[in-house]
């Protein structure tokens, strides 16, 4: 999905378009319905962003111009796309192994079930989370956590997750850019993260 993302968005990164779908080489417009490509298969993007995909799909995008360049274009530690036999066969003729992420392949939880997960793993209850605790480290941990799982692996808008955690819609895009500072320093948080959605699904 990050793949499709920085396709769509490379000619809106470089200026030549304000809007993806204005880009008229793209297939963005096309996956959108908005024009007819038969040989297309709408379909395999479609069914990543389940209901309503048009909009999700749009919302998808929109969440990443905000985002450090570094993440959007990763460098060489960005990982093999492919399967493992893939990855076991481009490293046999030269590529250097680099660590696989794990990508999450489980069932999307609702914004209640999802911080609960998040909530036993660390010992906290629920009424916690939603309690104003300014300055604990732990409470603002725990909801960088909860937000990025929320809007980078079970895609709900930004909007849709302030309103559940009482928050501000910029005070979630700050905690996004909070764990994505922390992932960039140490990858394998994400990992966890996944890791702990899964053993919960």
């Amino acid at each position: 999905m990050e793949l499709i993302r920085s396709i769509h968005l490379n000619p809106v990164r470089v200026k030549l378009v304000e809007h993806p779908q204005d880009w008229k080489w793209s297939s963005l417009a096309a996956y959108l319905g908005r024009v007819c490509n038969e040989w297309l298969y709408r379909r395999d993007v479609m069914g990543l962003f389940g209901v309503q995909p048009d909009r999700k799909l749009l919302e998808f995008l929109s969440q990443a111009p905000q985002l450090p360049k570094a993440f959007l274009y990763p460098g060489e530690s960005f990982p093999i796309l492919g399967g493992q036999p893939f990855v076991e066969e481009v490293t046999r003729y030269g590529e250097p192994r680099r660590g696989r992420r794990r990508v999450y392949a489980g069932r999307k939880l609702s914004l209640q079930k999802l911080s609960e997960v998040f909530c036993v793993e660390a010992g906290l209850g629920m009424d916690e989370l939603f309690a104003a605790h300014k300055g604990s480290r732990q409470i603002t941990g725990l909801r960088d956590q909860i937000i990025h799982a929320a809007t980078r692996i079970m895609y709900y808008p930004a909007s849709e997750v302030a309103r559940f955690l009482h928050i501000t819609p910029p005070a979630v895009t700050l905690a996004h850019r909070r764990f994505t500072e922390k992932v960039r320093l140490n990858p394998r948080l994400a990992d966890e993260l996944v890791r702990l959605l899964l053993e919960n699904t």
